[in-house]
C-alpha cells in the first residue's frame, strides 16, 4: 500500500509553522490475513476488511495488530531461555507452573529432559501453560504470549539464563541526500523485513517512508507503480494566497524500499537511461555520482500517462499539467516478456 498523507506531531516538530508530509508504502497484510489457518481461526478473524494494522507511534513504531490474535505480534516481547548449561534438578518457573529438569519428559508431572521436553511441556494441551507458546532451537526455548504483547512472570535456578527480546516492527526511514535547483537524491537505505521470529533480530520492516523536503509539499495525485518502481508527483502550492498553481516534484523510487536504488530518469537528454544519467553530489575534486530520485518542475503536474519504446528499454512520460501543456520525460522501460524458462 502506497499512500500520501501529512503528519502534525507537535509546535516543536517544526519551525515554520508548515506540517510535515510524508510518502509511505506499508506491507499490505491481506494476505497473511485471509491465509489464517490457526487452530479456532474463523472467518470473521481471517477478514481482512474488518481489521486494521494498528497504528504508528511518532518515531513510526508500529503498534501491534491487536484487533487479530493469530497474527505474529509487531510489538512484543520474547523471552529466550538457554539451557546449555542445566543439569538435572534445574526448574523453570512460569507463572504458578514450575518445571523440573529430569528424565524422562512427562508434562503431566511437569519433567521435561531438554529444550524440546520443556517446550513440550509448557504446550501441552492438559498441563501446559495457558497463554503461552514455546518454540525450540537446539539448547533454547522462546516463550511467547498468545495473543502476543503480554508479559510473561518466569524464575529459573542458577543453571538457566533468560534473555528477554523486544521485536517491534517499524517503517524504514529514506532521507534527502542531495537537492539542488533541479534534482533530489533519496537514501537507499537497506530494508529488512519483519519477522516475528526472534532468531531474525534484524529483521524489523513492515515498509518504509520518506519526508517530502518542499515546504507545504504534499502528495494529492495517484501512484503509478511500474516495473518495481513508484512514480511519485506530489505539488507544491504557491506560498502566495493570490497566486494559483505551484510546483511539482516527480519521484522515481524503488516500491519496496522506498530509496533510490537505480538510474530511473533521462538526465543527459539523448531519450536513454543508462550509466551516463547520474549527477554529482560531491564536489569537482571529489566527486560522487547517484542517480537522480526527483525531477524538480515548475507548475503543477498530475499523474502520468506512460507509453513504452519497444526496443529501446525506455518509457516516455506523459504529464499533462496546470498550464495546459503536455510535459514529458524519459524514464526506464517495463521489461515485458518472459525472464526465464525452466524445463522438467
Amino acid at each position: 500500500m502506497i499512500f500520501g498523507t501529512g503528519r502534525f506531531l507537535g509546535l516543536s516538530d517544526y519551525a515554520d509553522g508548515a506540517a510535515i508530509q510524508s510518502v509511505y508504502g506499508i506491507w499490505d497484510w491481506a494476505d497473511e490475513w485471509a491465509n489464517l489457518t490457526s487452530p479456532g481461526s474463523t472467518d470473521e478473524m481471517r477478514n481482512p476488511v474488518d481489521k486494521y494494522m494498528g497504528y504508528y507511534t511518532k518515531d513510526r513504531k508500529l503498534k501491534n495488530l491487536i484487533n487479530n490474535p493469530y497474527m505474529p505480534g509487531t510489538d512484543q516481547t520474547l523471552y529466550a531461555f538457554d539451557l546449555s548449561a542445566s543439569t538435572f534438578g534445574d526448574t523453570v518457573t512460569i507463572g504458578a507452573d514450575t518445571f523440573t529438569h529430569g528424565n524422562p519428559t512427562d508434562p503431566a508431572t511437569k519433567i521435561f529432559l531438554g529444550a524440546a521436553g520443556l517446550a513440550s511441556c509448557i504446550n501441552d494441551p492438559v498441563h501446559g501453560v495457558t497463554g503461552v507458546t514455546a518454540e525450540t532451537s537446539f539448547n533454547e526455548v522462546v516463550l511467547r504470549t498468545s495473543p502476543p504483547g503480554g508479559t510473561i512472570i518466569y524464575g529459573t535456578t542458577a543453571g538457566i539464563t533468560v534473555q528477554e527480546v523486544r521485536v517491534q516492527a517499524t517503517l524504514l526511514n529514506q532521507t534527502v541526500i542531495y537537492h539542488d535547483a533541479n534534482y533530489i537524491v533519496l537514501s537507499n537505505n537497506t530494508m529488512e523485513w519483519f519477522s516475528a521470529d526472534y532468531r531474525e533480530k534484524s529483521g524489523l520492516h513492515v515498509g518504509w517512508s520518506f519526508d517530502m523536503p518542499g515546504n507545504g509539499e504534499r502528495l494529492v495525485n495517484d501512484v503509478i507503480i511500474r516495473d518495481g518502481i513508484v512514480f511519485v508527483v506530489p505539488i507544491i502550492p504557491s506560498e502566495s494566497p493570490c497566486k494559483a498553481g505551484g510546483d511539482s516534484i516527480i519521484y522515481g523510487i524503488s516500491a519496496c524500499t522506498g530509496g533510490g536504488e537505480e538510474t530511473i530518469f533521462d538526465i543527459d537528454g539523448d531519450q536513454r537511461v543508462n550509466d551516463s544519467d547520474y549527477i554529482n553530489i560531491g564536489t569537482a575534486d571529489n566527486p560522487v555520482w547517484a542517480p537522480p530520485t526527483g525531477l524538480k518542475q515548475s507548475g503543477i503536474y498530475y499523474t502520468p500517462a506512460v507509453l513504452s519504446i519497444p526496443g529501446t528499454g525506455t518509457d516516455v512520460l506523459y504529464f499533462s499539467t496546470s498550464g495546459g501543456s503536455v510535459e514529458t520525460e524519459f524514464s526506464t522501460g517495463e521489461k515485458l516478456g518472459f525472464q526465464y524458462w525452466r524445463t522438467w
